[in-house]
């Protein structure tokens, strides 16, 4: 019989193994000092959520979060954008949505709601910093 430890091991854990672009958490605390308003909606699994919550203090920022796991609903769902919206009274047209959803069918339901935005690439400040200049938001 093969010991597959450490495969399971880093099935349940990958997460730990992982990075995050300090640049893009600097500039969200900047965005943030500045009064724009924050909301974190993820597709993040529990676990992955409790270690990054943990470990870095870019959630304590945000205004409000809306964790998949923890809804039992995920993008592109039209229902999680209305849980979003609703929690914390949000209006669709003040939002800006930054994605980075490869299939563009999270900005397609956004934007079918009333919320605008387009995917930006991964963990990519200049494309962050683009797109909030192209909906008049002075970085």
């Amino acid at each position: 019989m093969k010991d597959y430890t450490e495969v399971e091991e880093f099935l349940l854990n990958w997460f730990s193994k992982c990075s995050v672009n300090e640049e893009v958490m600097k500039f969200g605390k900047e965005l943030k000092k500045q009064g724009y308003n924050i909301y974190i909606l993820s597709n993040m699994a529990k676990a992955t959520f409790e270690f990054f919550s943990s470990k870095y203090d870019f959630f304590d920022i945000a205004n409000g979060t809306i964790i998949s796991a923890n809804e039992g609903i995920k993008k592109p769902d039209k229902k999680i954008f209305e849980i979003l919206l609703n929690r914390y009274s949000l209006k669709p047209q003040e939002c800006l949505l930054i994605d980075d959803d490869d299939t563009n069918k999270t900005l397609e339901v956004a934007n079918s709601i009333g919320i605008n935005g387009r995917k930006v690439k991964a963990n990519d400040l200049e494309d962050i910093k683009m797109l909030l200049r192209e909906n008049n938001i002075n970085v």
